[in-house]
């Protein structure tokens, strides 16, 4: 139907203000919205196409040879001998049919306004008020570029006026084996089938519209799209010397049909092959990313999870034996995604992409060091040294006391795994290091290798454990690896009340609670001898004389009073191991986090008093120096009222304590033993000697001046240790 209306002049300055604002262009798609003729008024049917040079479609030329997400992993296999190579699917957004110029053929993909087609074909769904009009299409024709980028119909339709709306449709090339629907009762295109013939597969554009008003009187922007996908060959990161003959894809789905309403196809079960011939010729020291197949020479295919059974075969022939093998990969499974292109690299060798992601050099003490894996495959990490080691913590939820300690900070050499561990894709492993008391640096290596590590390769990196800086007896941190800082600590006034009372629930320990965390609370007493600062009171019901309530209250103030018999200013090895056991205050975060672990019915945490309570009670200086040790771990099991409790503990005996926080004076030793390269001694550090006041303790800075200050001030720490 031709509609043909007499010109008539509406509101200008509307039509101007809306038309600019609406012809905007965007970065985003092939020809976005058009950016000319925009403000004109029109009062016959016109569509504006980009005409930006740059314009392009997403994804930048070129992003197929390297760059993308990593879809699969394959190995191309011969059916009767052991020849292989390697190959891995990468996606990219757009269509991106070669990173090199190109001569354009019928058959080169559509990547910007300078390769697009020449015409399209547009349909207009017409509705009169509210009630479409199913019986014809307003618009049915095709539309070419005249002058000034204005693309039109070669009859001329004019937009009917106030009271009718027009949506658009448009499709191109018309040579593509596709049609529109017939009549506007659907919206399909119709049953396609992808030619056999490479050279006459297209790329199939097509762009909608929303609803316009029947005065819209200004160019339609169209906005293009890819509703295929693009299937191309590259080489990887090395190519064996030898030609491909051809390459191949099997048993991939062939027909569909698509909506435009909703821009998704809907396949049939029909599968077929698709072959290209191609006697690419091949010297082993080609660029990663050179082409295999040209751009005219690329797959354009339906989007679609590949069936069962769907393969790609490359046929080729290497140069040293002469013979042809056909080498085939089952690639079921993976995705075609609609408007992208997916990159087949073929290689001698993987192509995956594995990295390992941590610092490069650790301390001489115990280190836990956190390890980035990332990864496109399935892995295996290892080490060729017996002092590193890896983990991932890996525990069952519903067992809390299988949880490692390590997460807590706590190195434990039950919990520090092997020289190896396999995975898949990214991942978070722990790795641990002993210490090292040697006169020398000493370096491992952390090798990441395909699959179970049999292929060899892979990624290696090398890390250096430093030896302490050696000054006399005394060996020092030569790494700033720590940057908060602590309260010498010793001079709290922290109170906190823990009180569990009886509550009706699902176990015996809820009816009992009072009853379990009594028992709890006086085996931790009993255990770190802990009468001094940590009390127990009973709440009972009257005549019947039965506990209905516990109180558990810990006063931190009882830790203040260090003897100065003690501590002294010459042996901070002595200090740091009495000071992490006065009053066993090393392992308090131990007795607090036993009696929430354990916490039964109404549970309450009460502080009532602390002056510092945004420092963490665990959090100072002797402790801190202490977790550089290696601690012990043990399981507690414990029956009460037929209920079990298991939780576990990390616990050091002092005399394991070797890396201890320097006395006053022996600071003055700790900035002579560091070397180039080391993190330099920068701002104020605690040492381990107190002042004889329950107040303050001794402080150095980096420019080697020692004073007293407040024992809850923050400064940093640096470890020592004795040679062996």
């Amino acid at each position: 139907m031709k509609a043909y209306k007499n010109r008539y002049l509406t509101g200008s300055l509307t039509a101007l203000l809306s038309c600019l604002l609406l012809f905007s262009c965007s970065e985003d798609k092939l020809f976005d919205r058009g950016c000319s003729p925009a403000g004109e008024y029109s009062d016959h049917i016109s569509f504006g196409v980009s005409p930006d040079t740059g314009v392009q479609t997403r994804g930048a030329a070129g992003m197929g040879s390297g760059k993308g997400e990593v879809a699969g992993n394959f190995v191309l296999r011969a059916a009767d001998a052991p020849d292989t190579l390697c190959m891995q699917a990468v996606i990219t957004d757009g269509i991106n049919p070669s990173a090199e110029p190109q001569v354009v053929t019928r058959s080169t993909p559509i990547d910007s306004k300078d390769n697009f087609y020449n015409s399209f074909h547009v349909v207009a769904y017409w509705k009169k008020g509210d009630v479409p009009v199913t019986e014809q299409f307003y618009m049915d024709a095709d539309v070419s570029e005249q002058v000034n980028n204005r693309w039109t119909t070669d009859n001329t339709y004019y937009w009917p006026g106030n009271g009718h709306t027009l949506q658009f449709y448009a499709l191109t090339p018309d040579d593509a084996g596709i049609r529109m629907p017939a009549t506007p009762a659907s919206t399909h295109l119709s049953s396609y089938t992808v030619p056999q013939d490479v050279a006459k597969q297209r790329d199939i554009l097509v762009a909608t519209t929303e609803e316009l008003s029947g005065n819209y009187n200004q160019a339609v922007p169209l906005t293009f799209e890819h509703i295929c996908t693009a299937i191309k060959f590259e080489t990887g990161s090395q190519m064996q010397p030898g030609s491909i003959r051809s390459v191949t894809l099997k048993g991939v789905k062939t027909t569909g049909a698509y909506d435009m309403a909703s821009g998704k196809w809907t396949l049939t079960e029909d599968v077929g092959n698709y072959t290209q011939e191609l006697a690419k010729t091949m010297t082993g020291t080609e660029t990663p990313g050179s082409e295999v197949t040209t751009a005219a020479q690329t797959f354009m295919m339906l989007p679609q999870t590949l069936p069962q059974g769907a393969t790609v075969e490359v046929v080729f022939v290497d140069d040293v034996t002469g013979n042809e093998r056909p080498l085939s990969a089952t690639i079921d499974g993976t995705e075609w995604p609609q408007g992208k292109t997916v990159t087949y690299k073929i290689s001698i060798s993987p192509e995956y992409d594995m990295s390992i992601e941590c610092d490069d050099k650790v301390d001489a003490h115990y280190v836990i060091q956190e390890i980035q894996i990332k990864a496109d495959c399935e892995w295996t990490l290892s080490s060729d040294v017996e002092w590193l080691t890896f983990t991932d913590w890996s525990y069952d939820a519903s067992k809390p006391e299988d949880r490692p300690l390590g997460m807590s900070g706590y190195w434990i050499r039950s919990e520090r795994g092997g020289q190896t561990f396999s995975g898949s894709g990214d991942k978070v492993l722990y790795a641990y290091y002993d210490e090292h008391t040697g006169d020398q640096n000493r370096e491992a290596h952390l090798t990441i290798s395909y699959g179970d590590g049999s292929n060899g390769g892979g990624n290696t990196k090398t890390i250096t454990q430093y030896c302490p800086a050696w000054v006399g007896n005394a060996g020092y941190e030569r790494i700033e690896e720590d940057a908060g800082t602590y309260p010498f600590g010793y001079a709290w006034d922290r109170r906190v009340t823990f009180s569990a009372r009886f509550e009706f629930g699902s176990t015996i320990r809820d009816l009992l609670g009072a009853y379990v965390f009594l028992y709890i609370a006086n085996n931790a007493i009993e255990e770190y001898n802990a009468g001094d600062y940590v009390t127990v009171t009973e709440q009972k019901i009257p005549i019947l004389d039965l506990t209905y309530q516990t109180d558990v209250t810990i006063d931190y103030s009882n830790f203040n009073a260090i003897g100065s018999e003690n501590i002294n200013i010459n042996n901070g090895l002595a200090n740091t191991r009495y000071l992490y056991g006065f009053e066993n205050i090393g392992q308090i975060a131990t007795i607090e986090n036993r009696l929430r672990d354990n916490a039964v019915g109404q549970f309450t945490e009460t502080v009532s008093e602390d002056s510092h309570s945004d420092i963490p009670i665990d959090q100072f200086a002797v402790r801190k120096v202490a977790m550089k040790n290696e601690f012990q771990k043990r399981l507690k099991t414990e029956t009460i009222e037929g209920e079990t409790i298991r939780y576990v503990e990390a616990f050091i005996n002092t005399d394991n304590i070797h890396w201890y926080l320097p006395a006053s004076n022996e600071q003055s030793a700790l900035k002579d033993g560091l070397a180039e390269g080391d993190d330099p001694l920068d701002g104020t550090y605690w040492s381990s000697t107190a002042v004889d006041d329950n107040e303050n303790a001794y402080r150095y800075d980096a420019g080697g001046s020692s004073s007293q200050d407040a024992r809850m001030t923050q400064y940093k720490i640096r470890a020592a240790r004795q040679k062996p």
